[in-house]
């Protein structure tokens, strides 16, 4: 659910980003305006990486437990 709402803003910032850039701004401004946006799409990029990583460990560890004897 943390991903999906993850991905759904940054789809949303993404493009009010990008409608603001193409018709608002001026050139230069938008130059840097788009070189942001890069850089934050990066960041965002990253962040589902390392919600992924804990995600992948979690069913690891889920499917071991599952596996071991309690016995």
């Amino acid at each position: 659910m943390a991903q999906f709402l993850l991905v759904l803003s940054g789809v949303l910032l993404g493009t009010a980003a990008t409608l603001l850039i193409e018709f608002l701004l001026p050139r230069r401004a938008a130059e840097k305006a788009e070189a942001a946006t890069d850089a934050s799409r990066e960041i965002h990029e990253t962040s589902l990486q390392l919600l992924r990583e804990p995600q992948l460990l979690l069913a690891r560890v889920q499917a071991e437990l599952r596996q071991r004897p309690w016995w």
